[in-house]
């Protein structure tokens, strides 16, 4: 008896998932919009600019260009430039400016300063 039960409820459990899986999927029909999050993660270096004071930059590579961007983080000997936190602001300005044909909005950006490492997520459109 116990067999019949344990078997009775798998089946069970199967039905629940494969009808879970039909509402998962979508059939797309041509002409549809879909939005799509697209991720890049972008690895930066820590430069040091001497003038009469010590500036502190961030330099990344466009994911979509590959073209130089400077992103200035802090000026003076107060921190490791390498522990400095910033907010990626002008990678997000040139990714407006110039690629805002190609995504419609950047859904999120984080920097990870142990992985010296920028993830931006952008959410594109495709129409089919």
């Amino acid at each position: 008896m116990k067999r019949q039960l344990e078997e009775n409820n798998t089946l069970e459990n199967k039905n629940n998932i494969l009808e879970d899986d039909k509402q998962k999927y979508k059939i797309y029909k041509t002409g549809d919009i879909i939005l799509l999050d697209d991720e890049f993660n972008i690895g930066y270096d820590v430069e040091s600019k001497k003038n009469i004071f010590t500036r502190h930059y961030a330099n990344m590579n466009c994911p979509l260009c590959n073209e130089e961007i400077y992103e200035f983080i802090s000026m003076g000997y107060d921190k490791d430039p390498e522990n400095i936190e910033f907010e990626p602001t002008n990678i997000q300005n040139h990714l407006r400016k110039i690629h805002k044909d190609e995504f419609l909005t950047i859904k999120k950006s984080s920097i990870d300063i142990t992985k010296k490492n920028c993830k931006l997520i952008l959410i594109k459109k495709l129409i089919l």
